[in-house]
């Protein structure tokens, strides 16, 4: 990560920590980061580089150390803590380098994990060894040694304190440590160090394991060929007093620093062993998040595959299937496996595999998604390595199939799709191996009909208030009254006792809804992709239109005057002072004085008025142009002789809420309301705050389908009657 920690006219300060280049946390410094950074900072005489790296990406390490050698203030690099392989590169990119005390360097030969055949082996051999002559170059020019005292400290990989990079020319400054600093507190950081850069070095082989030596090699041929472009760089003088008078051209050729180093046994068992450890964390909570809302009736196996270091995510899993299988009589005789195959995946590459068939997928489809970042929705793009790009449903189901360890050679097409509906709750069932196909289709479907379920054209959300239920019990929403004002004290100096008056208390209730979305085997061996868009799009906005159904409902209780409130009164009613006082079509006048009868509603104790405003204008499509014209009109349209008379309610909403599911009840009926987060009338409440239907395989399987159901848990009730006026409108 990079920050800026000080700027002014004539100098900045930037703070170098952690892994350079994209990293599988999201958190490593990238060369476009470090150029936007870079450029904020301006045309100033001085750069202060901190830096505490283990190194990381070899072109965004390139990309840095051209952008600080191109840049014309004078750069100071500070070694804090560690410049380890690309990070000592960078920071010979400094006209003055600095080494804290206890900091430390490591510069190595370049290195890297391949494998393939004899001639795949000599062409990354050969790429290494063209990077490792730009390393010397780079090295010998900043310390003026030869060629030769360099290339045994890359092949040796060199670890150095402050004075020994001093005394070799790799710094112009250390700082020594005085005499009350404990060398071995210096030891302990440096094996710190050293242990942190190996466990990155391991996890750059993990990363790359996937990737053939021909990907290899193309990726270091292109570093070198970009890093040894020569550029030329204007440099001023350590003296210069501004930025604009350069007295220096140099011309530096820009080279990659080491790719990863290599590793000694001991080295590499210590940075196994941090690997280990962390593996161990990951696995014992993949296992607690795999059981679920099933550790409650578990909870000893849960215990057992948790404490045992020998169980895997897979086998945890299995072992939770088959303790809930045993509590049920099996449908079916257990057949054989079909190839005595199961093949254990790790989470991580199953991830990557289920997000690349979904994105192919729902590009193929059209479907749009949500940007995290604006919050738009937009077409996917499918990235350009994606392996699944084009690929039918067939293809894929084929695809899992053969993942998971079987030969689909003299299979037919309907074979093959019974076998890629296999997943988990069937393999629990019948004993088979587990395919990826069902979590990949399920994946697909909550996308859709997500997307949906928010795009669809309901009005609740905007009423209605968001709350959230724990359980399908009768939940309590109470409004307090207010404690009464308080009095003179006496002569006597007696205080009189106040009081609070009862809270006014509503409920609401959350009911589990739902459908079953049925996915059969002629759809995906037809490759019908818009059938089961469309089924799963449908169902994403029925569960939206449900909501707004059930609000309309309540509305329409009673006659069409609300449901029956707490105090035994329907929600309208004049005991409520909620119903207009002047009935009629929506003008200045009549707006207005519901605005004032809003405001003269009083809390539960009658110590004072409430003085909210109406908000929200809901009505019938018919009166919707009438309310957008009464609300942004500068005069009054309705003042005889077209008179500009000042429209006292201008602006006075923030929304014209039209629908015509008010139109069903009555067209010309209109209600003015509050804020709903600040005097809510009505409450839609989801259990657990889930705002959102979920996607679930169901228990019963056929070979011939997939059923899934579509799940939604959530309540709507009138919570209050305060913040809405109702007009008859006539």
């Amino acid at each position: 990560m990079i920050t800026i920690l000080a700027r002014g006219p004539a100098e900045a300060e930037i703070r170098v920590d952690g892994a350079i280049g994209e990293n599988w946390y999201g958190d490593g410094l990238t060369s476009k980061t470090f150029a936007q950074k870079l450029a904020d900072i301006g045309p100033v005489q001085k750069i202060s580089v901190k830096i505490n790296s283990p190194g990381g990406s070899v072109p965004d390490g390139i990309a840095i150390y051209n952008q600080l050698r191109s840049h014309g203030a004078r750069v100071e690099v500070y070694i804090e803590g560690q410049a380890l392989s690309i990070a000592s590169i960078i920071a010979m990119a400094g006209d003055h380098i600095c080494m804290s005390t206890g900091a430390m360097m490591m510069i190595h030969s370049p290195w890297t994990f391949a494998m393939g055949n004899a001639e795949e082996m000599r062409e990354i051999a050969d790429v290494l060894d063209k990077h490792e002559q730009s390393l010397l170059d780079v090295y010998a020019k900043r310390t003026g040694y030869d060629r030769a005292k360099i290339e045994k400290l890359l092949a040796a990989e060199t670890w150095l304190t402050g004075s020994e990079a001093h005394e070799l020319g790799f710094c112009d400054q250390w700082e020594e440590p005085t005499e009350q600093e404990d060398t071995a507190q210096t030891a302990a950081a440096t094996a710190k160090q050293r242990e942190s850069f190996y466990a990155f070095a391991e996890e750059f082989r993990r990363n790359t394991a996937a990737l053939t030596p021909h990907q290899i090699a193309a990726a270091l041929k292109s570093a070198v060929a970009e890093a040894t472009q020569e550029i030329e760089v204007t440099k001023p003088q350590a003296s210069s007093a501004t930025i604009a008078d350069p007295t220096t051209t140099t011309t530096t050729a820009v080279v990659p620093p080491p790719v990863v180093a290599a590793a000694g046994s001991e080295q590499l068992r210590a940075a196994v062993a941090l690997e280990l450890r962390a593996a161990e964390a990951t696995r014992r909570k993949s296992i607690v998040d795999a059981f679920g809302r099933h550790a409650a009736g578990h909870a000893k196996l849960l215990a057992s595959c948790v404490d045992n270091m020998d169980c895997t995510l897979e086998q945890a899993r299995q072992a939770l299937l088959d303790a809930m299988g045993a509590q049920h009589t099996p449908l079916a005789p257990q057949p054989q496996t079909l190839a005595g195959i199961q093949p254990v995946q790790r989470g991580d590459e199953h991830d990557k595999y289920i997000a690349a068939a979904t994105q192919a997928i729902l590009a193929r489809a059209g479907q749009k998604t949500r940007d995290k970042e604006s919050g738009k929705e937009v077409y996917p793009v499918v990235d350009a390595g994606n392996p699944f790009r084009g690929h039918s449903l067939y293809d894929l189901a084929e695809h899992s199939v053969r993942r998971m360890g079987l030969h689909t050679a003299g299979m037919n097409r309907s074979q093959i799709v019974a076998i890629a509906f296999r997943g988990p709750i069937q393999a629990a069932q019948f004993g088979h191996t587990t395919s990826d196909f069902p979590n990949l289709l399920e994946n697909v479907m909550h996308k859709m009909l997500l997307v949906a379920y928010w795009g669809a054209m309901t009005t609740w959300q905007r009423i209605a208030r968001t709350g959230t239920l724990t359980d399908f019990r009768a939940h309590p929403r109470y409004r307090f009254g207010t404690f009464s004002d308080i009095k003179e004290v006496n002569q006597a100096g007696n205080y009189e006792q106040g009081t609070i008056s009862d809270a006014e208390k509503e409920t609401i209730t959350a009911v589990r809804k739902g459908r079953i979305l049925v996915v059969s085997r002629e759809l995906i061996v037809n490759d019908d992709l818009q059938a089961l868009a469309d089924a799963a799009r449908g169902l994403g906005r029925a569960a939206n239109r449900t909501i707004d159904k059930d609000l309309y409902a309540l509305l329409a209780l009673n006659s069409n005057t609300g449901p029956t409130m707490g105090d035994g009164v329907v929600l309208f009613h004049s005991t409520h002072k909620n119903i207009a006082t002047a009935n009629g079509v929506p003008t200045v006048t009549n707006v207005d004085l519901a605005r004032v009868q809003m405001a003269k509603q009083t809390d539960p104790s009658n110590n004072d008025f409430v003085d909210i405003r109406p908000n929200i204008a809901w009505c019938p499509l018919s009166l919707g142009s009438t309310f957008r014209v009464l609300n942004d009109s500068q005069y009054d349209p309705d003042a005889a002789n077209k008179l500009q008379r000042p429209n006292v309610v201008k602006g006075l909403v923030s929304d014209v809420v039209d629908t015509p599911r008010l139109d069903a009840q009555s067209a010309i009926v209109w209600y003015l309301l509050a804020n709903p987060n600040e005097e809510p009338v009505f409450e839609v409440g989801f259990i657990g705050g889930a705002t959102e239907p979920r996607v679930e395989q169901m228990q019963e399987f056929t070979s011939d389908s997939l059923n899934w159901k579509v799940v939604h848990e959530y309540g709507v009730a009138a919570i209050g009657w305060r913040g809405i006026i109702k007009n008859a409108g006539v």
